[in-house]
């Protein structure tokens, strides 16, 4: 709980909260690897790998590959889970309920549970050993993905149900571990955007302000696609890209510099490489004219719904996501009626299209998301309410 953001609009009164220390290993090891992200980044921006970014490369993953079993935090599990199973014990818990990332949280669910002899929910916000992603990182990593296969199975052993938050993921997780495995979702509270707080936006009046926030993964998260549409609509006089203005805020966004240089469009984005605070990323949101969701148009990346969307179904904006046709994303676009997915270049050339003509004729490009629909699917109260009826199932097992 240390580094849950302060900014939220939670209410803890009536949640007792225990704090431990934060024992992620990869402190130990900071200094060892200085100077690897800016190498990586400049790897990265000018599509090269001297030799010194290879070795430092290949020192990370095999330090993962050694140490991340199941993750950075495993010291957690062996300083403090008799801690929390004497906390359990004291309070007579009748549940427990992990969630990851990170999936250390398992372990010591799992060894709660079983001292215990008391029913367990694992929670998987994101894939443990079954991260398609992560395999792309190399042959190491698929070792190490491997061998937290094995561990995973052993700890999910006396589970009495999983939840995660896709349709793929739950047939993935049902596959492993053949356990009850139901779909929650990630969510939103409309409260969050009533509550946001103004800030003096750089957007240009007049333009069509295009916003995306977040971190900028180097394999997921790509714009090429739009930015080409957009290069190549202008080329053919279809659209003035001097209308058109681009705003990307969050970790990792200087990745993007070679990408604006490559389709000459210095001018139209603006790359903001800094920490938006929460309610202000929602304000921005909720302003923009179009928000940018990326992530990558293959089968693998279809089986992920970012809780990055259930923000943008939040602020009622038109979204344009880049993802893989007939996966999550474009399953719960279609379902809402609150944007487009495009996975080929002439897709993204003529949606972007019908919006800018949207936008030079109305002077505003129009959400005609079913709200009534998100409200009742998507929201974090729908959530716990379904989560709630699982723990009470699973209890009275």
């Amino acid at each position: 709980m240390e580094n849950y953001p302060q900014d939220l609009n939670i209410n803890f009164k009536k949640i007792e909260i225990i704090r431990s220390k934060n024992y992620n290993i990869n402190s130990l090891v900071l200094n060892l690897l200085k100077g690897r992200k800016k190498a990586y980044k400049k790897s990265i921006r000018n599509n090269t790998e001297s030799n010194i970014v290879y070795i430092k490369n290949f020192i990370a993953n095999v330090y993962r590959a050694l140490l991340y079993y199941p993750d950075p935090f495993f010291l957690w599990y062996l300083k403090e889970r008799n801690n929390i199973l004497k906390f359990a014990k004291d309070k007579k818990v009748n549940l427990i309920f992990s969630s990851s990332p990170g999936a250390t949280a398992h372990l010591i669910g799992s060894f709660v549970a079983k001292s215990l002899k008391i029913p367990w929910v694992a929670d998987f916000r994101d894939p443990w050993s079954t991260n398609i992603i992560l395999s792309r990182y190399g042959v190491l990593m698929k070792l190490n993905l491997l061998i937290n296969r094995i561990i995973e199975k052993k700890t999910l052993k006396i589970a009495d149900a999983i939840t995660t938050v896709t349709e793929g993921l739950c047939e993935d997780l049902k596959r492993l571990h053949n356990k009850p495995t139901y779909v929650i979702r990630n969510g939103f509270e409309p409260e969050d955007f009533e509550n946001a707080e103004s800030f003096q936006l750089p957007f240009e009046k007049g333009k069509i302000n295009i916003v995306y926030t977040g971190r900028i993964y180097p394999l997921e998260s790509d714009p090429s696609l739009v930015f080409r549409a957009v290069k190549e609509l202008d080329n053919q006089g279809l659209i003035d890209k001097r209308n058109i203005v681009f705003h990307f805020w969050g970790r990792d966004i200087q990745l993007l510099k070679n990408l604006v240089t490559k389709y000459n469009l210095e001018k139209q984005v603006r790359l903001y490489d800094e920490y938006l605070p929460y309610k202000r990323s929602l304000f921005c949101q909720k302003n923009a004219d179009i928000l940018l969701l990326l992530s990558s148009p293959t089968p693998e990346s279809g089986k992920i719904l970012p809780a990055k969307l259930f923000e943008y179904l939040g602020a009622r904006r038109p979204i344009l996501a880049i993802a893989y046709p007939g996966g999550e994303i474009d399953k719960t676009l279609k379902q809402t009626n609150a944007g487009y997915v495009v996975a080929s270049l002439e897709e993204c050339k003529a949606v972007f299209l019908k919006l800018y003509d949207e936008f030079i004729k109305k002077g505003h490009i129009e959400c005609n998301s079913d709200y009534d629909f998100v409200l009742k699917n998507y929201t974090r109260y729908e959530m716990t309410r379904k989560l709630a009826e699982i723990f009470d199932k699973v209890i009275e097992q």
